[in-house]
C-alpha cells in the first residue's frame, strides 16, 4: 500500500546498465519493476552498507564546513549575516530564526560523534537552497543530504520509513551516495547489485477511496 505521492524505487532496464530511479506511486504502472525496501531488504543492506556508521564519517565534516562558510559571510553581527543568508536562499521555510539553528553548531564539534545531531533544514528544497547560499555545489549538497542529514536522522529515529528514505536515496543518487570515498563506492555498488534481488514486477494496480494506491 502506498499513497499516490509516495516515492518508490523503480529499476529502469531501458539502459545498457540498469538504473534505479525514483517514481511517485501514482505513476507506477503494471509491468514495471519496483524495488521493495522492506524488512528483508534492510536485513540484507545493513551488513553491506551500514548507514549509521557512514553517517558518522560525514556529520562532523558537514558542521565544520557550514560553520566555516558562514563565518566568511560579510556582516557586522550574526543577525546581519543570517539576514543576508536567508535573503539569498529565497525560500519560504527560511527565516532568521530557523537559520540561526542551522548554524548554531559550534557545540556539536566538541561532543562524541555518536551524540551529534544534524542542524539542518528538514526538507530537500530548503536544504539545497541553504547549501547553495553558502556556495556549496549541488553534488556536494546531495552528498551531505544523503549522509549527514537523512542517514543521521534515520539513526536517531529508528522507524523503518526513515531507513527506507535513506537507502532509497542511496540507490537513486550515485554521486551523493558514493562521495569521493573509494571504499564507499564499492559498498554502494554491492548494495545496488544486491537490491536487484528485491525487485518485483507490478502485476496489477488499484486505487482505494482515492487516498491510497496498491501496486
Amino acid at each position: 500500500m502506498a499513497k499516490p505521492g509516495t516515492k518508490l524505487v523503480v529499476l529502469d532496464r531501458s539502459h545498457a546498465i540498469p538504473l534505479f530511479t525514483e517514481v511517485e506511486a501514482k505513476h507506477v504502472e503494471k509491468g514495471e519493476h519496483v524495488c521493495v525496501i522492506g524488512e528483508s531488504f534492510l536485513e540484507m543492506a545493513r551488513p553491506l552498507l551500514n548507514i549509521t556508521a557512514r553517517a558518522a564519517e560525514e556529520i562532523r565534516e558537514y558542521h565544520v564546513e557550514v560553520l566555516k562558510r558562514f563565518r566568511q559571510i560579510s556582516g557586522r553581527s550574526i543577525t546581519e549575516k543570517l539576514t543576508f543568508l536567508v535573503q539569498k536562499m529565497g525560500v519560504a521555510e527560511a527565516s532568521v530564526e530557523n537559520a540561526r539553528y542551522w548554524i548554531d553548531i559550534e557545540d556539536q564539534l566538541n561532543i562524541p560523534i555518536h551524540e551529534v545531531v544534524p542542524h539542518a533544514p528538514r526538507h530537500w528544497n530548503t536544504f539545497r537552497a541553504f547549501m547553495l547560499a553558502l556556495s556549496f555545489s549541488e553534488p556536494i549538497a546531495l552528498r551531505y543530504w544523503t549522509w549527514a542529514v537523512i542517514a543521521q536522522r534515520s539513526h536517531r529515529m529508528s522507524a523503518a520509513i526513515n531507513f527506507h528514505d535513506a537507502y532509497r536515496s542511496i540507490l537513486v543518487d550515485s554521486y551523493g551516495a558514493q562521495s569521493s570515498n573509494p571504499e564507499r563506492a564499492k559498498e554502494v555498488t554491492k548494495l545496488r547489485a544486491a537490491a536487484e534481488n528485491f525487485v518485483s514486477i507490478v502485476s496489477d494496480k488499484t486505487e482505494e477511496r482515492g487516498d491510497n494506491a496498491r501496486a
